[in-house]
C-alpha cells in the first residue's frame, strides 16, 4: 500500500496575479505588490513566501493596442522566498511594459 504525497504538509505555494502595464494589480492572490522599477521590468512581492527560493514563474504578457508587437517574458529572476522580477520586451528587442500581464508561481513542494 502507498502513502499519498498530498496533504496540508506538502501542499505548493501558489501565487497568481493579473497587472497592467503601470504595475497595478487588476487581480491577484498571495501578493502583497507590485512595482514598476523601469521600462519592461516588474518586481512581485508575495505575501506567502515559499519554502525555498526554487520556484517555477510561468508569464503571459500582450498589449492589445499592438498585439502583433507583442512578446511575452524576457527574462525572470528569483531575488528571494518571497520575490521576483520579470524583465519584458517587444520584438525588436527593446523593453517594454506590456499593456496586460499574467504570472503564477508555484513553488514550495
Amino acid at each position: 500500500m502507498s502513502t499519498s504525497v498530498f496533504g496540508p504538509e506538502n501542499m505548493a505555494h501558489i501565487h497568481w496575479v493579473n497587472f497592467t502595464g503601470a504595475g497595478s494589480a487588476s487581480d491577484s492572490f498571495n501578493n502583497s505588490s507590485i512595482s514598476d522599477p523601469s521600462t519592461g521590468a516588474f518586481s512581485v512581492t508575495m505575501s506567502q513566501a515559499s519554502d525555498s527560493d526554487k520556484y517555477c514563474i510561468s508569464y503571459c504578457g500582450m498589449d492589445t493596442s499592438a498585439a502583433s508587437s507583442s512578446r511575452g517574458i524576457f527574462g525572470s529572476q528569483i531575488n528571494s522566498t518571497s520575490q521576483y522580477t520579470l524583465n519584458t520586451r517587444n520584438p525588436d528587442g527593446n523593453e517594454k511594459d506590456q499593456a496586460h500581464n499574467m504570472t503564477t508561481v508555484i513553488g514550495g513542494i
